[in-house]
């Protein structure tokens, strides 16, 4: 028979746990949980002030330890590195004051001068310098992780990356006299560069390219690959929701290259390129600037209060213009309007410098190539403006046609106009001693006046009218 099995003896240990306990004991463990993501999330997912500046000064430390072993003992980097040398330490300072987004501005600073520098040691020239930033516009070395921001004259060099934030742009002029205009949201890499040939990659955005003569400049896109050769005005937009590429010529020297096929593309022509192909648009000439004439001078008592009018020419087939107002100087903004006319009269801006130019723009919302700028002051009218400039006219009727001769003397730095009847005013070329000689057309049979005006940098004013009756042919 088999043998009978114990049964199995259980032994219970009770003890007694009130409800206080078990809620103190959820709390104590819900306050560990919240502690431990707070910790997470101060370490991991948001660095704190005080992480990012001690990590900038570090990064700021390595990258001077480096340059100043590339220098060596060079006295030409040493200035530079006595710059970057009194940055980190005046970051270093603020940051054991507590002041840690001045510290890490300094250090950025710093890190950024020794780059710089260790570049420059190392035998590597700059090919094109940063103008006119404004907004956000970064830099990226080649081989470093870090972007940097873009000052005027920051140098840049083969390898480089450049990009701009939203509202902001810049300007990169390259040593062999190529000029690119980078608009908002917009990146540009240098792959390559000679003193004939410029070769980029332009990923996204908006860019405007003046190509100097005897170049070659390649740009990489996307959907296609464009060549311009000699000197032509292009711009290129890169669509990523889209996917497609877009490129046009002002002067004809541009071909688009895509999947082995090339197309050369015409004057004010323009190629757009994606998955499809290519397909082909005209492209709309930049207008005319007519009032005022560059450097005109505004003297205003109540800038909120008086009008600035602003003329430029009519473009056939224009659905709208875009008037863009920049702030002179370094780190100017820029405000823009669309408009259906072809005059606004603007609200008067503070007291300073100004530029402003002209972008027509399609029914398809494609813009033209801007127009020229042109620069103006608005001056505090209440303040005493100085003596006038020297203005002398003198005059040479023409036998044979309804030709002036003006011929004179003003001041160097003057701006010089002239009209004929209350009409356009129209901008003289003064020389570097002062002397202007322009030709005039009368605009009507019998009497005639002719307008000419010197303005001073301080908006002092001296006016020549000058009466001419012409008979007719």
């Amino acid at each position: 028979m088999f043998g009978r099995r114990d049964k199995t003896r259980v032994i219970l240990d009770w003890f007694t746990i009130s409800y206080r306990d078990i809620w103190t004991a959820v709390g104590i463990l819900a306050l560990l949980v919240i502690a431990a993501l707070a910790i997470w999330y101060y370490l991991f997912y948001e660095s704190p002030p005080q992480a990012q500046a001690l990590e900038a000064i570090r990064q700021a430390e390595r990258s001077l330890n480096k340059a100043t072993q590339a220098a060596g003992g060079s006295a030409n980097l040493r200035s530079g590195l006595s710059r970057a040398r009194e940055e980190l330490s005046q970051a270093q300072e603020l940051y054991r004051r507590n002041l840690y987004d001045q510290a890490m501005s300094r250090a950025l600073v710093s890190g950024r001068i020794s780059e710089e520098i260790a570049l420059q040691a190392e035998g590597t020239p700059h090919v094109a310098t940063v103008m006119e930033p404004y907004g956000s516009v970064e830099v990226k070395r080649a081989h470093s992780p870090r972007w940097i921001s873009a000052r005027e004259d920051t140098p840049l060099y083969v390898g480089d990356y450049v990009r701009t934030g939203p509202d902001s742009a810049a300007w990169v002029r390259y040593l062999n006299g190529t000029i690119q205009e980078m608009g908002p949201r917009m990146v540009t890499v240098i792959e390559d560069y000679s003193q004939t040939h410029v070769d980029l990659t332009v990923p996204q955005g908006d860019t405007t390219l003046e190509t100097a003569e005897n170049t070659v400049t390649r740009i990489h896109m996307p959907q296609a690959d464009t060549r311009v050769e000699g000197r032509d005005r292009v711009h290129l937009t890169v669509d990523t929701e889209k996917g497609t590429s877009e490129v046009a010529s002002a002067e004809g020297r541009t071909t688009l290259e895509k999947d082995g096929r090339e197309e050369r593309i015409g004057p004010n022509e323009g190629r757009v390129a994606d998955q499809a192909g290519v397909r082909s648009f005209l492209w709309l000439p930049s207008p005319q600037l007519v009032d005022p004439p560059d450097g005109r001078v505004f003297s205003v008592r109540e800038p909120a209060k008086e009008k600035i009018p602003l003329k430029w020419s009519e473009v056939p087939g224009a659905a709208k213009y875009i008037v863009e107002i920049m702030e002179a100087g370094r780190g100017g903004q820029r405000t823009s309007q669309g408009l259906g006319l072809t005059s606004v009269d603007l609200e008067t801006p503070p007291f300073g410098n100004y530029l402003w130019r002209v972008t027509t723009q399609d029914k398809e919302g494609r813009s033209s190539f801007p127009s020229e700028r042109r620069r103006f002051r608005v001056r505090d009218a209440r303040q005493d403006p100085g003596a006038p400039p020297r203005l002398v006219v003198k005059r040479f009727p023409d036998r044979f046609g309804p030709k002036v001769f003006l011929e004179g003397q003003t001041e160097p730095s003057a701006v010089l106009t002239y009209s004929v009847n209350g009409e356009r005013e129209r901008t003289a070329q003064v020389n570097q001693d002062g002397a202007f000689k322009e030709v005039v057309t009368l605009t009507r049979i019998g009497k005639n006046e002719i307008v000419v005006r010197a303005q001073s940098p301080t908006g002092a004013e001296s006016t020549e009218r000058i009466p001419v009756d012409y008979e007719g042919p």
